[in-house]
């Protein structure tokens, strides 16, 4: 396939090119396609494909879309293509290029440079960005020379392959008004500092070289709820409500009766006015500080706080229109459950408003529940992993996009109990597989990024952590899919990490003080890692065992007993495990006076602990309630949702302990379920509140109801304990799909 891309563009920031075939389709005509930025396909404005399937950096997808549906017909096949060129954890920054083909009866009738090129004159390129982990705003100008012709050049950019990847599924989700409006410009405002998104050396245009800013104009104005305006927008708002939190694009139909500024506000939930928020500091601080947030002068006689700025991003599209009929479709996936159009001069009357889902079509997995809880619990699971499990396992849907290691441990064990299969798993793997330390020089040699595709350009920041937990994804991986020689092919980078992290080894058989970022926890775990680190000591001698499971070298297992011994001696203080232990000015190595309830999870995970051996802490961690144990023992500081609740709960459904698990699951998650029909990254609002790793609880309900000990070619096998509930449900696997029922 010939990569093309348009004349000295190539390393502009936020270009947008809209590719076009024009052909009267005949039977078995295809569409191939590949480039590694982002990408729309439509067929006479038809929305039928999106990507790329991502890929590490050098490679590309190759995607396949079926014409048959127009057969006889003359059609306009538009692929637009938007290269940001910036550093991000969603896009690689590399070479961008555009390669298709048309094949009709296995024959290609046209290739790449048959396509006519057009510059999207309409998009703003010099704009905010998104996010620090995304691209750009998007900002229209429409109505006048939209599309002008720009003349493309062939280059080779990256090794075009098949993608084990599924393609998305584009579903409609309807969207229902529910409060409307005036709009009034504010006397005295603070706009947005939007510093936070190009810290880093991420890129982006300076704030003296963009053409406009989405947030000065939207922080301008302020909305008064009114509701009994009109059906055409003109200086008034209108606001819409989805059935749940969803991931897609916004479409709707514009009919432009004056030429209009039309402008689009987007979240996940509705904010109070007044809030504390966790707000990033302006330097590379991975701290957050607690600021206060007060909208009460922005929104007036109750009208709702759809908080665009809640993400550390900017959820705000703009269009500015000539007078004319429009269908309009955004171009970057988000997720959203609450949106507000309002226009600022001009008159729109909109109608057709509506969401198309960008989501995992793979999904097969079914549950019927006499506990409706339990049910709203499961489908909360599905709603968060679909749009989290597109191409490869993402973190959240919204704000990054990334392919975050740990995250993928548990967001692949979901994949398993919904699609029956691992497609989206393996794709998020091979691109580890096929990682370079020369893609990502920030990063030390010898370890992997913290989260892939992405670009890394802070030196030394990893997460050695993660490192540990994508061992035990592989050993997860094989258990669940049998893949021994996909699983093979990682053994080097494996080894290559183990012996990375040895030469922190003291002589005691502990990591201590070892390089990166050490990640344990959102909390106060994450303060009380200096020195040596017992949560991350118990991980590592896990990931060990695991790479001594998978590939045999008995020096790992030798190396985690010694550790084991070394981790009980010194991390426990008689009643609970101690997260760190420093050295004082003898250098000696002391134990810390206080302690995380988090530790304790990573303890009983890990394989320290369990209820035989440390009855009395298993009774305070698992069998009392918080306010009990931490008005006990005031020294524990407790968990956040993740990683410490996650461990608490995967413990618990390994050991069959199928009560007090789903009492913990109401308790933690039903309350997000029913707010927004998805899983949150934190236990409060303050983050994405659609993050993938919490999907596991599907994996968790099934076993816990049903009792499912395995699943194979053969069916599902039964024998755990169970909750003893009437439930029905459908497990897929591969190809087959299984009933099982519980209950009388």
């Amino acid at each position: 396939m010939r990569q093309i891309w348009a004349e000295n563009l190539r390393n502009e920031m936020n270009v947008a090119i809209v590719f076009i075939y024009r052909m009267t389709v005949k039977e078995k005509t295809f569409l191939k396609l590949s480039s590694d930025v982002s990408f729309r396909v439509c067929v006479n404005g038809n929305l039928v494909g999106y990507g790329p399937r991502r890929k590490a950096h050098g490679k590309a997808a190759v995607n396949v879309y079926s014409l048959d549906e127009y057969i006889g017909k003359t059609v306009a096949v538009a692929v637009e293509c938007v290269s940001y060129r910036v550093n991000n954890f969603y896009i690689v920054n590399q070479q961008p290029f555009f390669a298709a083909e048309i094949v009709v009866n296995g024959e290609t009738v046209a290739d790449s440079l048959d396509f006519e090129a057009y510059i999207n004159n309409g998009r703003l390129r010099k704009v905010q960005r998104f996010s620090y982990q995304r691209g750009f705003i998007e900002a229209y100008r429409l109505g006048e020379n939209d599309l002008l012709p720009i003349g493309v050049d062939e280059k080779y950019c990256c090794e075009i392959g098949e993608s084990c990847a599924p393609y998305p599924t584009f579903n409609e989700v309807g969207a229902e008004p529910y409060e409307s409006g005036k709009v009034f410009k504010k006397t005295l405002f603070t706009e947005y500092d939007d510093a936070y998104l190009n810290r880093r050396n991420a890129g982006g245009y300076k704030r003296a070289e963009q053409e406009y800013r989405i947030t000065l104009e939207n922080d301008a104005y302020g909305f008064e709820k009114t509701d009994s305006e009109g059906e055409i927008l003109s200086g008034t708002y209108r606001c819409y409500k989805l059935n749940r939190n969803a991931c897609g694009f916004i479409a709707f139909d514009a009919e432009v009766i004056e030429d209009a500024n039309l402008m689009i506000n987007y979240d996940e939930l509705l904010s109070p006015l007044k809030y504390e928020n966790s707000e990033k500091f302006r330097s590379d601080s991975t701290e957050n500080k607690s600021v206060s947030t007060d909208r009460t002068e922005t929104f007036i006689g109750g009208a709702t706080n759809i908080d665009v700025y809640r993400l550390h991003s900017i959820s705000l599209v703009n269009y500015k229109l000539k007078k004319g009929r429009y269908s309009l479709l955004t171009f970057e996936p988000d997720e959203m459950r609450y949106i507000r159009f309002y226009v600022i001069s001009g008159a729109v009357k909109l109608t057709n408003v509506r969401l198309i889902t960008y989501e995992n079509s793979k999904v097969k997995a079914e549950f019927s529940c006499e506990d409706e809880q339990l049910e709203l619990l499961f489908k909360a699971a599905v709603n968060t992993f679909a749009p989290n499990a597109v191409d490869i396992l993402t973190d959240c849907p919204s704000r990054e996009r990334a392919g975050w290691l740990c995250d993928s441990y548990f967001t692949g064990r979901a994949e398993t109990i919904l699609t029956g299969s691992n497609a989206v798993e393996k794709n998020t793997l091979e691109t580890f597989y096929d990682y370079r330390q020369e893609f990502c020089k920030c990063v030390p040699k010898g370890v992997l990024p913290m989260c892939y595709p992405c670009d890394h350009v802070v030196e030394g920041r990893f997460i050695p952590n993660w490192c540990m937990w994508f061992i035990l994804e592989l050993e997860s991986y094989l258990e669940r899919t049998g893949d021994a020689e996909f699983v093979k092919g990682f053994k080097n980078k494996v080894d290559d990490f183990i012996n990375y992290e040895l030469k922190f080894l003291n002589d005691e058989y502990l990591l201590e003080d070892i390089d990166g970022w050490v990640f344990v926890e959102w909390s106060r775990a994450n303060d009380l890692t200096g020195g040596v680190n017992f949560p991350t000591n118990m991980l590592f001698s896990k990931a060990l065992k695991a790479a001594y499971a998978l590939y045999g070298n008995e020096k790992y297992a030798e190396i985690a007993a010694e550790m084991d011994k070394a981790i009980i001696e010194r991390s426990y203080n008689g009643k609970f495990f101690v997260d760190n232990a420093v050295r004082n000015e003898c250098g000696e190595l002391i134990l810390n006076t206080e302690w995380t309830e988090t530790c304790q999870y990573y303890a009983f995970w890990c394989g320290y602990a369990d209820r035989e051996t440390y009855p009395e802490l298993y009774s305070d961690i698992f069998g009392k309630s918080d306010s009990e144990v931490f008005e006990r023992y005031p020294n524990m500081s407790r968990s956040n949702a993740f990683i410490g609740l996650y461990l608490r709960l995967d413990y618990l459904s390994r050991k069959g302990e199928n009560e007090r698990l789903v009492r913990d699951l109401k308790k933690y998650f039903l309350f997000q379920a029913e707010k927004t029909g998805t899983y949150w990254e934190y236990n409060t609002c303050g983050g994405s509140c659609c993050h993938a790793f919490a999907a596991i609880t599907s994996e968790w309900i099934l076993k816990a109801v049903f009792g499912i000990v395995g699943i194979d070619e053969n069916g599902v096998t039964l024998g755990g304990k169970t909750l003893g509930l009437k439930a029905d449900a459908k497990i897929p696997y591969k190809d087959k799909i299984f009933k099982v029922k519980s209950g009388s």
